[in-house]
């Protein structure tokens, strides 16, 4: 990854009058991490992202991401549902083109085309290259190589408004509906990724999950798509790997559990889409996402996700795969996963 570390430094040395004045008026801050790489961070607002991990590491800053009973994630689920219904714009469908893209925008967004993404922006061209290299190329790149062995067919197209303003108004000339999260999100049937970047980055590396993942493993059950999406709000990258960290949801998970009102392993992957994003689904993307993380400390979840994939058909919930791979009934499992939960520490305990 040095080579786009390296145009990351040259562009920050070519502009970084204008880009400093811009991040300074309350916008983004770019930050030189240990070894010359650079970091997408929110200024202020929690909670925080910006947690960075070992010599050579990039954090993915999470803190575009708020807790459930802050965004309503069972009223985010519904309006997405209902805005992949609705209609849009030509660049939003299939076969989408830079120039079909740009035929829908301002003159003065910034369209690019990299891999099975078009990106369009109204940041700055520099700003708009930059997150488009260091998050959503090597990002896309990690989870290629670890996850996802199909490619999108059809270009994924990537909205990266520069505010809340921007995002509220151009997703309602788009699409035709006003945005639920103030965050982003996929918007499935148009293939898009609809994002207020100065929030963070941590809801794009969310989303181009789900994008991934839906050309890759489609009839992925509700649970591991958003365990899989949530894990990835907040991660770093480790060689050409990125790793999920403790994060905000935490708390509430622990809180579930000292009350002895968590949810078992077994129901939670044996939920349906509507139990998942329904009156309890903030606890649900808790659950899932730290038993993904489970996994992945136990340098499981790789061959769990490729084995369950295969065995979709004969395993609907993915049950049989995950006691297969860990050697465990799901009841003990259950049991050691909660020890594993309980003895995390969240954000800002001492030794995070």
């Amino acid at each position: 990854m040095a080579t786009g570390a390296s145009k990351g430094m040259e562009f920050f040395m070519m502009r970084k009058g204008a880009i400093l004045t811009r991040y300074l008026s309350g916008i983004l801050i770019l930050v030189i991490a240990s070894v010359g790489s650079l970091v997408w961070v929110r200024r202020s607002g929690a909670p925080s992202g910006g947690q960075k991990g070992g010599e050579g590491d990039i954090s993915m800053d999470a803190a575009a991401i708020m807790p459930a009973e802050d965004i309503g994630e069972k009223g985010l689920a519904k309006a997405v549902a209902a805005a992949d219904v609705a209609g849009g714009h030509p660049e939003a469908e299939r076969g989408a083109t830079e120039d079909s893209v740009r035929l829908n925008l301002p003159k003065s967004f910034t369209v690019i085309r990299r891999d099975c993404f078009i990106v369009a922006s109204d940041l700055e061209e520099l700003e708009t290259e930059y997150i488009t290299e260091n998050t959503l190329e090597r990002c896309a790149k990690c989870l290629w190589k670890d996850y996802f062995e199909q490619k999108p067919g059809e270009k994924c197209i990537v909205y990266l408004f520069k505010d809340k303003e921007s995002y509220k108004r151009n997703t309602k000339e788009l699409f035709g509906f006003e945005p639920e999260s103030p965050y982003g999100f996929y918007l499935r049937s148009k293939k898009s990724l609809i994002m207020d970047i100065s929030t963070g980055t941590g809801t794009l590396v969310h989303e181009l999950v789900h994008a991934l993942r839906c050309a890759d493993f489609p009839e992925c059950p509700t649970w591991l798509d958003e365990g899989l999406a949530s894990l990835h709000e907040q991660c770093i990258q480790r060689g050409d790997s990125l790793v999920g960290l403790v994060n905000w949801r935490l708390p509430g998970l622990k809180a579930a559990l000292a009350a002895g009102k968590r949810i078992p392993l077994e129901k939670i992957i044996a939920s349906s889409e509507a139990e998942f994003y329904g009156e309890n689904s903030g606890l649900y993307y808790a659950e899932a996402r730290y038993l993904c993380m489970f996994l992945q400390e136990k340098g499981l979840l790789k061959r769990y996700y490729r084995e369950f994939k295969a065995s979709r058909g004969d395993d609907p919930t993915g049950k049989t795969t995950l006691e297969k791979i860990t050697g465990k009934g799901i009841g003990i499992l259950d049991l050691e996963y909660m020890e594993w939960v309980g003895k995390l520490p969240v954000i800002g305990e001492e030794g995070r």
